[in-house]
């Protein structure tokens, strides 16, 4: 079984289970209706991480479990989670005050999508990650502005 019909089971089990129509998961991802129904159907190329992520956090499944990379079915691991974990491993003490920078300044979804970068951060020294954090700040005021637009 390919992949993306793997994942498109699980979803379809999962939002079955938890009495979910499409259109609901769909509308609580803010996407359309179509778009669960290809990934259901396997009717698409790739599913990102961050969509897969999204999608597991809704349905309350690890993001593991819905690709297939373990068959033991455990509850939602966020993103968050797993980023802490990486930077207490890798920054031991400097890992409380990016921890705390991180938890004040973004939300779970926020870190969940820009989950790629963030795994990368504990590569860079202290300087160099309040920079990207300053950058970081800046870009989170974005959805701000373009809400004003709007």
């Amino acid at each position: 079984m390919a992949n993306n019909e793997l994942i498109g089971e699980r979803i379809k089990q999962l939002r079955e289970e938890k009495g979910i129509t499409q259109e609901e998961l769909a509308k609580s991802l803010g996407m359309n209706k179509s778009t669960i129904q290809r990934y259901e159907t396997a009717k698409i190329d790739k599913i990102k991480l961050p969509v897969i992520d999204a999608i597991a956090s809704k349905l309350n499944v690890a993001p593991e479990w819905l690709t297939g990379k373990t068959e033991i079915r455990t509850e939602y691991y966020s993103a968050w989670d797993k980023a802490t974990e990486e930077f207490e491993k890798q920054l031991s003490d400097d890992s409380i005050w990016l921890k705390k920078y991180l938890k004040e300044r973004f939300s779970d979804e926020d870190v969940s999508t820009a989950y790629e970068l963030i795994i990368q951060l504990p590569q860079f020294n202290k300087e160099g990650l309040i920079k990207i954090l300053e950058r970081m700040d800046e870009l989170s005021e974005v959805k701000k502005y373009l809400a004003e637009i709007e």
